[in-house]
């Protein structure tokens, strides 16, 4: 079974772009970056990353799972292009600048909360 990991492109073959409806990406090489989605487990929401695309005609990301199963089942005649260190790297410093600018959230409203108790006393 092949693995896709964050860093790598694919270029997407013909078989896949007719069959999937997505013509647009046809003969295109597009890396994967990280993409956010909600998911339920039935008691919270949270979010989750895997690599994917932005499908600029639905204005939301496309997971890997979502191009092409779970299993990687439908990848047809799309090919996997293996990213570099450089790429896995940059991949990894995108999720770490967005979890970064998140955290940074949370330590503003925690300065918040505590102004707010030190005015109290």
């Amino acid at each position: 079974m092949p693995k896709i990991e964050g860093g790598d492109s694919i270029k997407f073959g013909i078989k896949y772009c007719t069959v999937s409806g997505r013509k647009n990406l046809l003969n295109k090489t597009i890396k994967l970056t990280p993409q956010w989605f909600e998911e339920d487990n039935g008691l919270y929401c949270y979010e989750s990353c895997c690599p994917g695309i932005w499908n600029e005609k639905e204005k939301e990301a496309d997971s890997v799972y979502h191009l092409f199963g779970n299993d990687l089942e439908d990848l047809m005649d799309c090919k996997i292009i293996k990213g570099t260190e450089q790429d896995k790297k940059d991949y990894k410093k995108n999720i770490d600048d967005r979890n970064d600018e998140i955290t940074k959230g949370y330590g503003d409203m925690a300065d918040y909360f505590i102004k707010q108790q030190e005015e109290k006393q």
